[in-house]
């Protein structure tokens, strides 16, 4: 047994600087990629409530609302699956008033979460939907989000970048220490993922004009900034003399 174990001992002996040698004709690298564009759509958040004496009066000035914002939307040729109901809500309406509390009816709301694609073929579809609808009364636009519908072009380039960038760092490495790159050995993409680039000071006074129902129109440009995306990848490359 103590024969078996001392063999064993000296194998180990044997192979780690073999093991230790292959690793130092190898050098790890990483690189990141980032591709960014303009826009093609944005979300838009859509809120309305209504006090009533009944829930039922409440709920037919909802509904009235409901149908001035579906005409807008269908006048814009907005798609039914790209219009979401994401809260109805009916709920008895109260004040505070020197620290009391006092009943002021029933209210009924509806929350909206909406899609506007094709905004680069029509950049100002967005602006004259947010016009139309702002113009409503007690209509609230909140939350404009920007974003890219299809990012796997994005993501194709982004990732050519970052392997480009990982095989400069590499090579430039290697000739520092008088060698040459070899094959890549191992790849592994550490992440993927959104990259915003937006003008946050027009994003803030858009949100503002949402909010204060002001006309969009006058901020012009929309949609504000650029979206994109960042890959970041580690190769392991082979090192030769």
């Amino acid at each position: 047994m103590k024969h078996a174990f001392l063999f064993f001992f000296m194998s180990l002996l044997a192979v780690s600087p073999m093991g230790h040698a292959q690793d130092s004709n190898t050098i790890t690298v990483s690189g990141t990629g980032t591709v960014t564009a303009q826009p093609d759509m944005a979300q838009i958040c859509i809120h309305f409530a209504h006090i009533a004496a009944t829930t039922q009066e409440a709920k037919k000035v909802v509904a009235k609302t409901m149908r001035q914002v579906q005409e807008i939307l269908d006048e814009q040729m907005i798609n039914a699956k790209d219009i979401r109901t994401t809260a109805f809500s009916y709920e008895v309406a109260y004040e505070y008033v020197n620290g009391k509390r006092k009943r002021l009816g029933q209210r009924a709301g509806q929350s909206l979460v909406v899609k506007i694609d094709r905004l680069d073929k029509n950049p100002e579809r967005l602006a004259e939907i947010l016009d139309r609808i702002a113009a409503i009364d007690k209509v609230e636009v909140q939350n404009i989000q920007f974003d890219i519908e299809n990012k796997a072009g994005l993501y194709r380039q982004s990732r050519v970048l970052a392997y480009g960038k990982a095989y400069e760092k590499a090579a430039q490495y290697a000739e520092l220490a008088g060698r040459t790159i070899g094959k890549a050995i191992t790849i592994s993409e550490y992440s993927s993922q959104d990259a915003a680039f937006t003008n946050t000071r027009k994003m803030a006074m858009v949100n503002m004009a949402a909010e204060e129902s002001a006309d969009f129109s006058s901020y012009g440009g929309l949609p504000l900034g650029e979206q994109g995306v960042t890959s970041v990848v580690n190769v392991v490359f082979a090192m030769e003399d």
